[in-house]
């Protein structure tokens, strides 16, 4: 089982079809005051947007409302990394679990309240699915080197030298069966990645690792991951220690 499970980004996109987000009326002046007093953004800016999940529409305009927080009746505070509204998307990403961003939304549709547009319609109508994002960090147990398959840690080993540590980043896409590769993905949550995380010793085994879905299905894919690699690991280190017997003093 993972150890020091660390939520360090929780991410969730909520798509619209096209007029059911009216990011006119939601980026006017009073409309933006509210979501700012709401969640007490330090920044609400108008302009271009990032695009976190994919290409916006051609204008690339949105508004982001920047450093806010929520704070639950125990007093505990969720801190908001951003809301950023785009013509068919809201994306909320918050340092929390993924849970959270269930009631900021709530929160969020509730600040704009009543807000329509001139002909009748709701600024905010409803989304027609949602896509989450996650990023973790994790003590887990088995070193980064297994995975790679049998033997070629070895080679890299004997390419850098005994007194050099190789640390290493796994990254996956997904294709449709026969599509062509397009490169590699400008959004981070088009991807699997797996990496040493910054700041610690490998020997320590600590690990950045992101993934395209919400947090309690993120450790559920890093357990799996940890046994699954823990297992390729000990057979490793095993085999390693019949060859070593075998070899002639």
């Amino acid at each position: 089982m993972p150890e020091e499970v660390k939520v360090l980004a929780a991410r969730r996109v909520y798509e619209f079809r096209p007029d059911d987000l009216r990011l006119a009326v939601l980026s006017t002046p009073a409309i933006r005051a509210k979501i700012q007093s709401e969640f007490a953004f330090q920044q609400a800016v108008m302009g271009a947007v990032v695009p976190l999940f994919g290409a916006i529409d051609i204008s690339g305009q949105g508004v982001t409302f920047a450093s806010g927080s929520v704070s639950e009746e125990d007093g505990q505070v969720t801190p908001i990394r951003f809301i950023q509204v785009e013509p068919t998307r809201i994306v909320i990403d918050v340092a929390a679990p993924s849970t959270a961003i269930d009631t900021i939304y709530r929160r969020l549709v509730q600040a704009v309240g009543n807000a329509r547009v001139p002909d009748g319609s709701a600024a905010i109508g409803k989304p027609t699915q949602h896509s989450d994002y996650s990023e973790l960090s994790a003590r887990l147990a088995f070193p980064i080197s297994a995975i790679l398959a049998e033997g070629l840690p070895g080679v890299l080993q004997d390419l850098v030298g005994s007194k050099l540590e190789i640390a290493m980043t796994l990254y996956i896409q997904t294709l449709v069966h026969g599509e062509t590769y397009p490169g590699f993905p400008t959004q981070e949550s088009a991807i699997l990645r797996l990496a040493p995380r910054q700041g610690f010793p490998l020997s320590e085994r600590v690990y950045f690792s992101s993934a395209p879905v919400e947090t309690n299905r993120h450790v559920k894919y890093l357990t799996e991951l940890e046994s699954t690699l823990r297992r390729t690991s000990s057979k490793g280190v095993a085999r390693a220690v019949i060859n070593s017997r075998k070899r002639p003093t």
